[in-house]
């Protein structure tokens, strides 16, 4: 059954949705601004950096390797967020699916609210999931 959304979850869902459109820009720059100062982020290798201009270097390096391969013009990133959760005053875990050239990748977003704006505070792209071997 489908939550319901609440019009607390509008800023934190545009915060997605400005995220998908500087990655699809390749706008590491943009990107950045989007955490906060302090703010973490993790790829699906399990590489992590801490603070904004960190996040940046790290968006830098995935776009320019995702232009190394010459990704079509369709390759293009998109999200489908599955909910948006109020934990605390000014803080929301988003959760969902990315999808990029083909393959799915859950992710899981804390966002934190910095007066009217809302960052990301910390990203993280899991890995692919593998079954236990049945040993």
């Amino acid at each position: 059954m489908p939550v319901a959304r609440t019009s607390e979850e509008k800023p934190v869902r545009a915060l997605m949705n400005r995220f998908v459109s500087l990655y699809n820009a390749g706008d590491a720059d943009g990107i950045a601004l989007l955490y906060t100062d302090n703010g973490h982020r993790f790829d699906d290798r399990g590489a992590h950096a801490q603070g904004r201009d960190a996040v940046r270097v790290m968006y830098e390096q995935e776009i320019g390797r995702r232009a190394v391969r010459r990704n079509p013009p369709d390759a293009e990133l998109s999200l489908g967020v599955d909910f948006v959760l109020l934990i605390a005053p000014g803080r929301a875990l988003i959760d969902g699916l990315i999808l990029f050239r083909g393959k799915r990748r859950r992710f899981t977003v804390i966002a934190a609210q910095e007066g009217p704006d809302w960052r990301l505070f910390v990203g993280r792209v899991h890995p692919p999931a593998t079954l236990p071997s049945a040993d």
